[in-house]
């Protein structure tokens, strides 16, 4: 008898290391809640590449800058499947500007997705997974050698790492 499969949510699905860690999990037998931003093309091909990989799953977007956005985004996945098991929290925003030149406006906008939309979506996990269930948080090399270049990027990374 196998074990049901589990339900994993990717989040920042839609190309680079979400896209691979997408087929990673399909290739195991886990059905894969593709989330993404704002490239649904992009996040389509995610799901092409699950499905070619011989698994299945569906996509969602959400702004996960927004606490009201992660709630919706969970509420859907849980009205599709019931359930999640995984939250790859791997959504995240580069942001290149010197320390000197960083403004607010770009601050903000690290800040809110790199920070505040790990620990929310961590959260609403917590909540709604229970006992048994896994969150894994990927972060960045830079969080711990920074670069001037990209400071308040390698701060959000920092967070998320510590």
């Amino acid at each position: 008898m196998s074990k049901p499969a589990r339900v994993v949510l990717v989040t920042g699905a839609s190309g680079g290391i979400g896209n691979a860690a997408a087929v990673a999990f399909a290739e195991k037998g886990d059905i894969v809640a593709i989330h993404y931003a704002g490239n649904e093309a992009k996040a389509k091909a995610t799901l092409d590449a699950v499905e070619k990989a011989g698994g299945s799953g569906a996509i969602f977007q959400a702004d996960l800058s927004r606490v009201s956005e992660i709630t919706r985004l969970y509420d859907e996945v849980y009205a599709r499947f019931g359930k999640v098991d995984v939250l790859f929290n791997n959504s995240g925003l580069w942001g290149e500007a010197h320390i000197k030149d960083t403004t607010e406006e770009l601050y903000d906008r690290l800040m809110n997705l790199n920070v505040k939309g790990i620990f929310f979506s961590m959260q609403e996990a917590i909540k709604r997974m229970g006992k048994g269930g896994v969150i894994i948080n990927n972060s960045s090399v830079l969080g711990s050698h920074p670069l001037p270049m990209v400071a308040c990027y390698c701060a959000t990374k920092a967070a998320v790492r510590d």
